[in-house]
């Protein structure tokens, strides 16, 4: 058999006609059964469907993972323990208690430069909700201390509640300090403690206050108090939320029977005091609208030191989750 010209330029080898042909074997591709016994080789992977290739072992003979697989923390990517927060807060209560009840003590020797009995009602009101003190005979210098105390706590206080929001998971429902100082604090008191006396206004203003304060507690009941309780319950991953229609519900109900009641009464009996209610704001409706907002402020405060804890240990939780898969 004739050999050809290696000079032709052809690129062609030259085979002589004496030597046997030696076939070169084909380099040989590891083939991985899958728990299904399928043998896989590169060939097979190249003309398989992508999801076929996903499932399918790898060379080294693991299984592949499929991010999809990973689980969901249960907080927020960026969430860090809330408990230094709360400690804080806490701390700032009760020292703002102590300073409180320190001002309102009785002095031989006491300025009178300082916070009006109206402007300290008004404030111990709207941030505590708990108790009117008394400031006849105190100091008036030392409630400017009692006043900083209760802003600085119910700033920790703030701060606190927000970060239980950030922590939550975006589909569950992330807030921040607008809701905790919408939701919190008793705007509606403000239109009845901050106005002049009884003796000294006339009843269209007395209708004009319980309005107010009606409108207010309406909004602010139907809207922040019942966003913020939801909105906390679910940042706790709490079960059965229905359980937070209790810690407002109530709220609203005795409110809107006291000050409809005095609305409804300013209504009925004019300046000269002509007329006559059925619906009047009684002693007991007094006293149940008041036990109602601190019994409900109480169930609140619980509900925040309950998911607190429950985000404290699940944010530990979800770390050790990713840091597991990280090494995997």
């Amino acid at each position: 058999m004739a050999a050809s010209d290696p000079s032709s330029g052809s690129g062609s080898s030259t085979v002589k006609a004496d030597e046997p042909t030696v076939a070169t074997p084909a380099l040989a591709t590891p083939a991985v059964a899958d728990d299904a016994g399928v043998l896989w080789t590169a060939s097979s992977r190249s003309s398989a469907s992508p999801a076929a290739v996903n499932n399918a072992p790898s060379g080294f003979g693991t299984v592949r993972q499929n991010i999809d697989e990973r689980p969901k923390p249960d907080y927020s990517i960026h969430a860090t323990s809330p408990v230094p927060y709360a400690v804080a807060a806490l701390t700032a209560l009760i020292a703002a208690i102590g300073v409180v009840r320190w001002a309102v003590e009785d002095v031989g020797s006491r300025s009178t430069a300082g916070f009006t009995d109206t402007w300290w009602t008004a404030i111990t009101v709207f941030i505590t909700q708990t108790q009117d003190y008394s400031v006849i005979g105190t100091d008036r210098v030392r409630l400017w201390w009692a006043f900083a105390g209760l802003v600085v706590a119910g700033l920790a206080v703030v701060l606190w509640v927000r970060r239980i929001g950030q922590n939550a998971r975006a589909d569950v429902g992330v807030f921040g300090s607008l809701l905790v100082l919408a939701a919190v604090p008793a705007w509606f008191t403000l239109p009845l403690t901050i106005a002049p006396s009884a003796s000294a206004e006339s009843v269209s203003v007395e209708r004009l206050r319980f309005t107010l304060a009606l409108v207010l507690l309406l909004g602010q009941g139907l809207f922040a108090r019942w966003a913020f309780t939801h909105k906390v319950w679910r940042a706790g991953r709490l079960p059965m939320e229905q359980v937070a229609y209790v810690l407002w519900l109530p709220l609203l109900a005795a409110g809107t029977w006291f000050y409809g009641a005095s609305l409804w009464t300013s209504i009925s009996i004019d300046e000269h005091g002509h007329g006559h209610s059925k619906w009047r704001p009684t002693a007991a409706i007094a006293r149940t609208e008041l036990w109602t907002v601190r019994g409900t402020g109480l169930a609140v405060f619980v509900l925040v030191v309950v998911v607190t804890v429950r985000q404290h240990l699940g944010v530990r939780a979800d770390r050790a989750l990713a840091k597991e898969w990280s090494l995997t």
